[in-house]
C-alpha cells in the first residue's frame, strides 16, 4: 500500500498561535499554567490562549483556535484550488458542545476552502478522534475519492460547560485530586494521495484504531486491549516491521489511569518502543488537550524531527514519529510517521 504524503501543518495552543513556536516553546519546558477563578467551579489551573476572551463558550473558544491553526497551515503549504479537497475533523464526545462546534467549524470551512468537496466529516471520537479522522482520511486518499485532505482536530476544556463538568467528575487536579489541568488547541495537517507530489514534510505509513471494552467510564480496571492491539497493528504493518519509532508522544492528561494503561500495552509491544524507553506526553506542557490532543502533538513531533537539536546519526537518523491518544469513551489510536529532516526538505 502506498504511503500518503503530509504537505502542510498548522497548529494553534496556549504555547503560540502556530505549530513551530508551539513546538519551541514546548521543547524549552515554557507552559502557560494559569490560576482562573470561576464562579462556576473552585479556583483551578488551566492552561487556555490568553487572546480569546474568558468566558466564550466551547464552540466559540474551539472556532478561533481553528482559525488560527488554518492560518499558520496555509502559510506553510498554500492550497491549489485544482485539487479536490476533503475534510476529517475530530472533536470531544460531550453535547451539547459537540452540536454547536461542528456548525461553527462546518460554516468556518466552507468559508476558507471554498472548493472543499462536500460537508466535512466531524469524528465525536475525545482523544482518539484525531486518529479516526486520519484513518478515514488515509482510506479516502488511497482509493482516489479526493486528492487533499484536511485533517485535524480542535477542543476546548476551558470553557464553562467542560469545566463545569470536570469539576462535576472531580476531575480537576488539586491538593487532594490526581486530576487534569484543562487545556486547548488546534492542529491540521494537509495530506496528499500517493504520487501527487514530489516533497512533503513526511509520510503518513499507517494509521491504526481500536475501541477499547474497559474504558475509563466504566469501573473493571483497564487491561488495554485496544491500545495493545493498535501498537501491534502498527508493528504488523509492511511498512514498518522491524523498526522502532524514534519519538513517541502521548495524548495523556497525567491521570494514573492512562499511564497504566499505556505502560501495559507498551510491555506488550517492546520491538516498537523508542531505545531506551521514553516519551512525551501532551500534559507536560499543555494540560488535558481532549480531542486536539492527537493533532497538536503529531505537529509538534512533525516540527522537532524536522528541526532535529543535533546532527542526525548517518546510520540512523531520526525520523520516525509515533502520536497515540485514548478517549474516556474507550476510543484509541496511534499513528507511524516517516518525518522529513530539515537537510532533506532543502534538497
Amino acid at each position: 500500500m502506498s504511503a500518503a504524503s503530509i504537505l502542510g501543518m498548522g497548529a494553534c495552543t496556549p504555547l503560540g498561535v502556530t505549530a513551530a513556536s508551539s513546538a519551541a516553546a514546548f521543547r524549552a519546558g515554557i507552559v502557560r499554567f494559569r490560576e482562573i477563578d470561576d464562579s462556576a467551579v473552585e479556583p483551578v489551573r488551566a492552561s487556555y490562549l490568553s487572546q480569546i476572551p474568558w468566558g466564550r463558550s466551547c464552540a466559540e473558544r474551539t472556532l478561533e483556535l481553528t482559525r488560527r491553526a488554518l492560518l499558520d497551515l496555509v502559510r506553510s503549504f498554500p492550497l491549489d484550488s485544482a485539487s479536490r479537497l476533503a475534510a476529517w475533523i475530530g472533536i470531544a464526545e460531550s453535547e451539547p458542545e459537540a452540536v454547536a462546534v461542528e456548525r461553527a467549524l462546518t460554516g468556518h470551512l466552507h468559508a476558507a476552502f471554498p472548493g472543499l468537496v462536500g460537508p466535512p466529516t466531524f469524528l465525536r471520537h475525545g482523544r482518539g478522534a484525531f486518529f479516526a479522522a486520519l484513518a478515514a482520511a488515509q482510506r479516502a486518499l488511497l482509493a482516489r475519492d479526493c486528492d487533499l485532505a484536511l485533517v485535524g482536530a480542535a477542543d476546548s476544556l476551558c470553557a464553562p460547560g467542560p469545566l463545569e463538568r470536570l469539576a462535576r467528575e472531580r476531575r480537576l487536579l488539586g491538593p487532594e485530586l490526581e486530576g487534569v489541568i484543562p487545556g486547548e488547541g488546534a492542529a491540521f495537517l494537509l495530506l496528499a494521495r500517493p504520487g501527487l507530489v514530489s516533497r512533503a514534510r513526511g509520510t503518513l505509513l499507517c494509521c491504526a484504531t481500536a475501541r477499547e471494552p474497559r474504558h475509563r467510564r466504566q469501573d473493571a480496571p483497564n487491561t488495554a486491549e485496544a491500545l495493545t492491539a493498535v501498537f501491534h497493528e502498527l508493528r504488523a504493518d509492511p511498512t514498518t516491521q522491524g523498526r522502532r519509532a524514534d519519538l513517541l508522544l502521548t495524548c495523556e492528561t497525567g491521570e494514573p489511569f492512562w499511564t497504566n494503561e499505556l505502560a501495559t500495552a507498551y510491555l506488550r509491544n517492546v520491538p516498537l518502543m523508542p531505545e531506551p524507553f521514553t516519551r512525551t506526553t501532551a500534559a507536560e506542557g499543555l494540560g488535558d488537550l481532549g480531542a486536539a490532543g492527537g493533532a497538536v502533538m503529531t505537529a509538534l513531533g512533525l516540527c522537532w524531527l524536522a528541526r532535529p537539536l543535533r546532527p542526525p546519526v548517518p546510520e540512523s537518523p531520526q525520523s520516525l514519529l509515533m502520536v497515540c491518544g485514548s478517549s474516556d469513551d474507550g476510543h484509541v489510536g496511534a499513528c507511524l510517521i516517516e518525518c522529513t529532516t530539515k537537510e532533506e526538505a532543502s534538497r
